[in-house]
């Protein structure tokens, strides 16, 4: 009954003190205390404030605390906050079927399902444990720009449009650098490369960027550690810049969560279940959706400025997908096809990945450990950024209260590059304060045998948004 009310009050924007009347979904009857206490599995529940203004779930499984489970949190060095790992623990108790719940060096609280962790559940699926921006991922391309021919203030005059969804954004097509790259004439394009199914996302968000941590970078090679990996596996070349573009499903992904959340507000689903399976294929569906949103992202960019790239990394960290997991049994350990939901948390059984840091801070190419019980211990998977330190009203009360933090001075970082971000609550909300330190992070990735160190990329442009019209 708890996720229910929970549930409601987000949905219905209450606060957190008020209790909402209760009715019996079936028989539209009120329901008193002792009738809520009464309730049995699968009875359906309406929460109202008016006749304007409902929410509907069904009543849970009651849940008995969980104890089979191993927690661990991959960090020592890196900031840590004690809500985030009362979260990873809250959940790994109470949500049935979890076998492994791992905390990432960034990891942090969220609303009410911590961000930066892995879960690896048994037959069971829990959307919330991805969250709203469904495939939410990292594409790293090398492009066909080199760092002697950097030109800073006029590439970034010339980039805007990552902010309206669609091909007709306006991109400017005077003075190429390198070649006129011409974009495709239809979202269809992208829809059929992904083997997408249409939603009424398309046209109004794909090929944006959107808010929060979300960005765009232009970066260049700062030191080369490994240099078998990347040069001779990878193929990379340290004359040539790279663009990185994080971004997810937008607007689409969270319609996905709602949708759930009404109907069963936290509840996850027993796999080969009719829900389970929709689930899953609105899931599959969102996951190429970002990645097609990404792709269209990369190429306004290239437009933009007159080049182009080839992908090298391309990575979901917001998703869930079965893993073969070994399991203790009493005495035996036994291999076990598990649940694996990440949220905030990059793959470790995909290649090589990048996680970044803040804007005006290195970011790192990374690649995983060869050792299987250390991949195993981090849940398959690391850090997938900095992690944020503060939340984002402190991070906006911090940067317009301090006098020497202004929108224009966070626009050039300490290390030179630029911040193309025309919004000033965001621009306040996303400065380098308000995260971790991603060296503390990727040291305790290292130091707990879950990556090594490919190379370091240092900032260019960093692309979050123009000013858009009211």
């Amino acid at each position: 009954m708890d996720d229910i009310l929970k549930a409601a009050k987000n949905k219905l924007n209450l606060k957190k003190k008020i209790v909402p009347p209760v009715w019996n979904g079936a028989t539209g009857r009120p329901l008193s205390e002792e009738d809520v206490k009464s309730l049995k599995q699968d009875d359906l529940v309406v929460v109202s404030t008016n006749k304007n203004a409902t929410y509907q779930g069904k009543v849970a499984e009651e849940v008995t605390e969980n104890t089979d489970f191993e927690m661990r949190v991959i960090a020592q060095e890196s900031w840590m906050e004690d809500e985030a790992i009362k979260q990873l623990e809250r959940c790994a108790k109470t949500l049935k079927g979890v076998k492994y719940a791992i905390g990432m060096p960034d990891l942090h609280p969220g609303k009410g399902f911590p961000v930066g962790t892995a879960f690896a559940t048994e037959r069971i699926i829990y959307p919330h444990l991805i969250g709203s921006d469904i495939g939410c991922g990292m594409t790293l391309y090398q492009t066909k720009l080199t760092r002697n021919k950097i030109k800073l203030e006029k590439w970034a005059s010339k980039l805007h449009g990552l902010e309206t969804g669609g091909i007709t954004a306006q991109v400017n097509n005077n003075e190429f650098e390198d070649e006129q790259y011409n974009l495709p004439n239809d979202l269809s394009y992208y829809l059929d490369k992904f083997e997408i199914t249409p939603t009424n996302h398309d046209s109004t968000s794909l090929g944006t960027i959107g808010g929060g941590n979300h960005f765009c970078e232009l970066q260049q090679i700062h030191k080369v550690l490994d240099s078998e990996v990347f040069y001779n596996e990878l193929g990379l070349s340290d004359d040539h810049l790279f663009l990185l573009v994080h971004s997810g499903s937008r607007g689409y992904g969270h319609e996905i969560l709602m949708e759930h959340e009404e109907n069963y507000g936290v509840q996850g689903f027993e796999e080969g279940t009719d829900q389970a399976n929709h689930y899953l294929e609105q899931h599959r569906n969102a996951c190429q959706w970002a990645r097609a949103n990404r792709t269209l992202i990369a190429d306004k960019f290239f437009s933009c400025i007159g080049t182009s790239g080839d992908v090298k990394v391309d990575i979901w960290h917001n998703n869930v997908e079965p893993r073969k997991f070994f399991v203790k049994e009493g005495e035996e350990t036994k291999e076990k096809m598990l649940w694996l939901h990440r949220k905030g948390a990059a793959p470790t059984d995909k290649g090589c990945v990048v996680i970044p840091g803040s804007r005006g801070t290195f970011s790192y190419l990374v690649k995983p450990s060869s050792n299987e019980m250390d991949l195993q211990n981090g849940g398959y998977s690391c850090a997938h950024g900095a992690g944020r330190k503060w939340k984002r009203s402190k991070a906006l009360a911090m940067g317009k209260n301090d006098a020497e933090v202004s929108t224009g001075s966070l626009s050039v970082t300490s290390i030179g590059s630029r911040v193309i971000c025309e919004d000033s609550t965001l621009m306040y909300e996303e400065q380098p304060a308000a995260y971790k330190d991603v060296d503390q992070v990727v040291k305790d990735l290292v130091d707990f045998n879950v990556v090594e160190i490919v190379a370091i990329m240092s900032p260019l442009i960093t692309y979050k948004t123009r000013a858009t019209k009211k």
